[in-house]
């Protein structure tokens, strides 16, 4: 057997070797996923506000979306369920729609509506409409002067117009209402930057 023809012999070997290993990873990779498709199916059955806050932390938004509407169609006045889907727009960046279901869930008769005003002045904030984002949230703290997250975002507005005493104030009003709020406060790139939960 000549050079030549063990050279083909041989590339034709690695040709069907590698075909294989192709052919049976893409079926393995197909497996895996229909699985987790099952298993996420099975969680939602079970657990649907846990399987849609594990979608929102693997950061698969659109997929958090789907869930959320098909339990919207059932329960249309679930408040979590709006507080949900308008945080994932907000993730997408999707700001105006994001701002639309601030609003449209303002107009219905859903629990804790000042933490929907807080996610509006939120969403005023990170689209730099911060003058709209003041008048809304001073408008709220004199309907609701306590409630944490009205606070929280306040204090964001505070440390970006430079009053971080005022900030600070705010933040330790919250915390000292409710400790599980430093979890929002520690999520906020702002309050990291400036180190506020270290000296809270």
């Amino acid at each position: 057997m000549g050079i030549l023809s063990l050279f083909i012999l041989m590339s034709m070997v690695f040709l069907v070797i590698y075909y294989v290993i192709f052919y049976f990873s893409s079926k393995v990779s197909f497996l895996r996923k229909r699985q987790r498709k099952v298993a996420e199916e099975r969680l939602f059955k079970k657990l649907p506000l846990f399987s849609i806050a594990l979608l929102m932390e693997r950061r698969e938004y659109k997929k958090a979306l789907e869930k959320i509407e098909v339990m919207l169609a059932t329960d249309p006045l679930n408040a979590t369920l709006h507080h949900l889907k308008i945080n994932c727009y907000y993730h997408l960046g999707n700001f105006e729609r994001a701002l639309l279901l601030c609003n449209n869930a303002l107009s219905l008769p859903l629990k804790d509506q000042p933490s929907f005003a807080a996610k509006k002045a939120d969403i005023f904030i990170e689209t730099k409409r911060y003058e709209e984002a003041h008048s809304l949230l001073t408008k709220e703290l004199e309907k609701h002067p306590l409630h944490p997250r009205l606070l929280i975002v306040k204090a964001r507005l505070d440390v970006l117009k430079g009053k971080e005493e005022e900030a600070l104030e705010n933040l330790k009003k919250v915390l000292e209402k409710d400790r599980s709020f430093e979890i929002a406060i520690r999520s906020v790139k702002e309050f990291e930057r400036k180190g506020f939960v270290e000296r809270l």
